[in-house]
């Protein structure tokens, strides 16, 4: 439900700036892709409002570690309607981690379907990970939520990165990244031409809990946060394109 907090974000920026290529990992995969779709900040705000997303989520007994507590129907529909819904303008990415090495892999433009977007919100335990082309894929944020790497291996040089986790501080959440990020040996590496501006929720946008229940108070709150702090960089987009 963070993902509100994005579309505030692209509800300023689209007003002046048209992205050359678009990368998302979890629920920033699912709003890159109707971005590069050419969705406007209004688009992304009615969909993160409407009702539907306030479909109760079904609980069960995952059956293997690869499954998870939570029943994806209703996700997958509403990933399945958005991937029919906008076809790419412009470059997109979605990154995805594949289990259990656990290493970063990005889907681009015409090989993403659906299931690459539910893939890369499959959070171990909660939700399901996906088998695509024989390998099997998760959330793209587990080794690092932000993407940059991905943006990086498309050629980006000026980049306006959102970061939903930037200001969480989640002992647990953090020390999983870390051992993640030991574990794969992952570094990231920006090349020193490279120009970056950071639009991130501070403090932390709320509890890990209202990540997963919608309420339609919170989406207007986050929402209205993101336009916030994108009206705060704006200058600083501008300087930079």
């Amino acid at each position: 439900m963070f993902g509100a907090y994005q579309a505030g974000v692209w509800s300023v920026l689209a007003e002046f700036w048209k992205p050359d290529l678009v990368v998302g990992a979890s629920v920033g995969s699912l709003n890159g892709w109707a971005i590069a779709g050419g969705a406007t900040g209004e688009d992304l705000h009615r969909s993160w409002l409407d009702p539907r997303r306030a479909e109760e989520h079904r609980y069960r007994w995952p059956r293997s570690l690869n499954d998870g507590f939570i029943d994806p129907s209703s996700l997958e529909r509403w990933i399945q309607e958005l991937h029919s819904q906008w076809t790419p303008r412009c470059e997109v990415g979605v990154a995805l981690t594949e289990m259990w090495s656990f290493g970063l892999r990005l889907a681009r433009n015409t090989q993403v379907t659906w299931q690459h977007l539910a893939a890369s919100c499959g959070v171990p335990l909660f939700l399901p990970s996906y088998v695509i082309d024989g390998r099997r894929y998760a959330d793209g944020g587990l080794v690092t939520p932000l993407p940059l790497w991905g943006a990086l291996e498309m050629g980006a040089e000026r980049i306006v990165s959102v970061n939903l986790l930037g200001a969480r501080a989640n002992p647990v959440m953090a020390a999983g990244a870390r051992l993640l990020r030991w574990k794969t040996g992952f570094e990231l590496h920006v090349p020193g031409s490279a120009k970056l501006v950071q639009i991130n929720p501070k403090p932390a946008l709320g509890a890990p809990q209202q990540m997963i229940f919608w309420q339609r108070d919170r989406i207007e709150r986050w929402f209205d946060r993101g336009r916030q702090d994108a009206l705060t960089k704006k200058q600083f987009v501008c300087d930079m394109f």
